[in-house]
């Protein structure tokens, strides 16, 4: 699978003119949803904006109705907010996981620290964080025990 999206596989898409079109077409019908429009008026203003640009030399001034009919048809509103549900979970899943990564590390440190268990350059490679971090730590539990 390959991300079309703009601002991904930009060297694709400057190989691929009508593939540049679609991607900043599809864009502008998310950045017109994001403002507020509803689909049936963000998409018209994107084919509208097409048509004032020219992509792919004049294709949707002439399919400008069958493409508009075609995506109300097929948009699914439900079916995009499961969608976004779905993506905000898995990052908040993943930011999830990183921090709970990050606080068994500095609780890691904290106990090899106060065991005096090694080095603080041995202590950083082990739990697999910054040596200035672990310093830091190092420093706090020498101030308060």
């Amino acid at each position: 699978m390959i991300n079309i999206n703009r601002g991904a596989n930009e060297t694709l898409q400057k190989k691929c003119q009508s593939l540049y079109y679609y991607t900043e077409f599809v864009a502008r019908v998310r950045e017109n949803q994001k403002s507020g429009m509803e689909p049936p008026e963000s998409i018209n203003e994107a084919v509208n904006y097409a048509i004032r640009e020219n992509f792919l030399e004049g294709f949707f001034e002439e399919q400008k109705m069958h493409i508009t009919n075609s995506l109300l048809t097929e948009f699914d509103q439900e079916l995009h907010d499961q969608s976004c549900m779905e993506l905000g979970y898995e990052r908040g899943r993943a930011e999830g996981i990183k921090e709970g990564a990050q606080q068994n590390a500095v609780a890691n440190v904290k106990n090899l620290l106060s065991m005096n268990l090694g080095t603080s350059e041995q202590i950083a490679q082990c739990c697999s964080l910054p040596l200035e971090q672990v310093l830091a730590l190092k420093e706090e539990l020498a101030v308060h025990p």
